[in-house]
């Protein structure tokens, strides 16, 4: 889905207008960069968003989990467990 809208939106001569008339007025400095500059940068990184959420998707998908996949600290990042609302007054 998402890699279907990238692909929309690089081809969108809507979006590329949007762009010109919308966003490059808001761009200080001298260089402002054309649409395609931009979109292949956003490409990019949005590629590589989609991609990293296959591979989760996939791990935390799975029935099993390894065993030693996370540590006890890596799970409570090294803070002690605490009920939330134990400090709370009534």
């Amino acid at each position: 889905m998402l890699s279907g809208a990238l692909r929309q939106a690089s081809a969108d001569t809507a979006i590329q207008a949007e762009y010109t008339q919308n966003l490059i007025p808001l761009i200080y400095g001298n260089e402002a960069p054309e649409f395609a500059v931009a979109f292949d940068s956003f490409n990019t990184v949005a590629v590589s968003l989609i991609a990293t959420l296959k591979s989760a998707t996939v791990i935390f998908n799975t029935m099993e989990v390894p065993a030693d996949f996370m540590s006890e600290s890596d799970r409570t990042q090294g803070e002690q467990t605490r009920d939330p609302f134990g400090d709370a007054t009534q």
